[in-house]
């Protein structure tokens, strides 16, 4: 038996069965299907014309003669398969977004080389003749495809459609700033679909949760947080029965303004042509620019850290502050609190004191004391009327140990800062007095030195007290002439 076109026919195919024997051609033909006799097959070809599934099963022949009496050996049985329609394939066979490539792949139920293939989308034929179909859909929606199947003069059914459904793909979200986000900062998160369209609404989750909000249908969401912390959002967009993908979570960092300080140098009580330097502290990084202000005014000519007065006068009183910015004044500290400078016109002069008061004795120690009620960061200089050179404490208190008889004398004091250096005032005189010690290491007093001299002759002490009188009476008159 020989089959024509192949042993394997699809439906409404024409197949042709051929019996060949091989001695001469006077024979009788029987047909058998399934080894049952085909009453309507008694040619030498057996043709089926519109092949359906009933004709498929196992064919023999045989040739007779003479009624029957002379007979060939039956045929080797020849297989007839009958195949329907192609078998569609998609991958992949999940959810797809635009911007997704599909695959369709065309499988004929039997194999061959000599298959070409026709694509349907929505009914209408596509311009492509391979087994595998690739599509990228850009834009969301439905289409249904099917596949035919063509060898020679064959076509097979249409297999059955399947239908693909593209739906916007995942929005893309966006974050304004990117950098650095602080307290009481907005940020602004916008939802890009990749199909643009105006019938767009939008829902927007923050960790997880979907936002009550009255802009959260809008493609963009503005949040101004005020405490520190995380927090991680997403977005999806809805259009007619069409629902987006989420996007991907973008989160975002909350962190503490940083805080400014004000610091003044050399203090905030100044004097009318000294230096002062203030300077702008900003907790984290050094990366910042600066601005100065003072009663709440911008400082134009003031921009670095620290801000200097070189020469300062009265028209420089008030109150300083500063603040950091970065990336065009988006990012910005918390601005400092405000440090007043006072400017005095007058030149302070300080008061000089001792300790102990009055007279001290030899081998004691004496401290001397520098007072000025004016601010800080003053150095103290001591001058005695017997010393070129001043001797300089950075406190107020000049110490002299062990004192000698040459300690005493008269001490000044004056106070300087800055560089250069403003100096104060002079303080007055301050006279320090040095006794001695008696032989017995007992101070000795006047009076004490009275009560023995008046033990010892009451007439000298006598002698002694008239000899003043009358050097007093005589000096007199030298004394009305000098004045």
């Amino acid at each position: 038996v020989n089959v024509q076109p192949a042993g394997h026919v699809f439906i409404r195919e024409r197949v042709t069965l051929t019996c060949g024997i091989e001695s001469g051609d006077d024979w009788n033909y029987e047909w058998y299907k399934n080894n049952n006799l085909l009453r309507d097959a008694q040619r030498k070809k057996y043709e089926i014309s519109n092949v359906d599934q009933t004709h498929a099963g196992d064919y023999t022949c045989k040739g007779t003669q003479s009624t029957g009496r002379i007979y060939t050996h039956t045929s080797a049985a020849v297989t007839l398969t009958v195949s329907g329609k192609p078998r569609l394939r998609v991958d992949p066979q999940s959810s797809v977004y635009t911007g997704d490539t599909v695959t369709l792949s065309c499988e004929p139920q039997y194999q061959s080389t000599d298959w070409i293939f026709y694509w349907k989308k929505d009914s209408q034929y596509i311009n492509n003749h391979q087994s595998t179909f690739s599509i990228t859909e850009s834009h969301p929606g439905e289409a249904e495809f099917s596949c035919i199947a063509l060898r020679g003069g064959y076509q097979t059914e249409d297999s059955d459609p399947v239908r693909i459904t593209v739906r916007a793909g995942k929005p893309r979200l966006r974050v304004d700033p990117q950098s650095s986000v602080y307290t009481g900062d907005t940020v602004t998160l916008s939802c890009e679909t990749p199909y643009p369209s105006t019938d767009w609404i939008f829902f927007w989750k923050k960790d997880s949760q979907y936002i009550d909000h009255h802009h959260h249908h809008q493609s963009t969401f503005s949040i101004t947080e005020s405490h520190p912390g995380e927090a991680e959002f997403s977005c999806i967009g809805q259009r007619l029965n069409e629902q987006s993908e989420e996007s991907d979570p973008v989160r975002i960092t909350v962190r503490e303004r940083p805080k400014a300080t004000v610091n003044v140098q050399p203090a905030g009580h100044v004097f009318i042509r000294e230096r002062v330097t203030l300077t702008c502290g900003i907790e984290s990084g050094d990366d910042w620019n600066y601005e100065w202000y003072k009663n709440n005014n911008l400082l134009r000519d003031a921009q670095r850290k620290k801000y200097e007065i070189s020469n300062v006068d009265q028209t420089h009183a008030g109150d300083y502050t500063c603040k950091g910015t970065q990336s065009t004044g988006r990012i910005y500290t918390h601005t400092s609190a405000a440090v007043t400078l006072t400017v005095s016109a007058v030149k302070v002069k300080p008061t000089i004191t001792s300790n102990p008061e009055g007279a001290a004795l030899t081998g004691n120690t004496v401290t001397l004391y520098c007072k000025l009620h004016q601010s800080a960061g003053w150095t103290f200089y001591w001058s005695k009327h017997t010393q070129s050179s001043e001797n300089e404490t950075i406190t107020n208190v000049y110490t002299i140990s062990s004192v000698s008889l040459s300690d005493g004398g008269q001490y000044w004091c004056r106070a300087g800062r800055g560089n250069p250096v403003y100096y104060t005032h002079y303080s007055d005189a301050l006279w320090v007095n040095v006794t001695g010690v008696s032989s017995l290491g007992a101070p000795v007093s006047a009076l004490s030195l009275l009560s023995r001299l008046m033990a010892v002759s009451p007439y000298l002490l006598v002698s002694i007290v008239l000899g003043v009188k009358c050097y007093r009476a005589r000096a007199g008159p030298d004394e009305e002439n000098r004045t």
